[in-house]
């Protein structure tokens, strides 16, 4: 099996876990979204309002990825158990 270089999770996920892992629709949706929103955030340039709206953005993306690596990993973990 030949992989890509460059495997995202944002792309791994839903495909393995299913489309309630997709990233598909969130306003910050892979780590290039959020580095930016980071950026954003720090630069001094926002509103109060706008500040607090890409905080909460990024919570959201941030939350999605954790739940999807750690679903992963089980998911990896129970397909090797199965190949062992």
């Amino acid at each position: 099996v030949e992989l890509q270089e460059n495997v995202q999770q944002v792309h791994v996920a839903p495909a393995l876990l299913g489309e309630s892992m997709s990233y598909e629709g969130m306003e910050v949706s892979n780590g290039s979204d959020a580095q930016l929103a980071f950026e954003r955030l720090v630069s001094g340039r926002l509103s109060v309002m706008e500040k607090a709206h890409l905080k909460q953005k990024m919570l959201e993306y941030c939350r999605k990825d954790t739940i999807a690596m750690v679903n992963l990993a089980e998911w990896l973990r129970n397909a090797a158990a199965v190949d062992a």
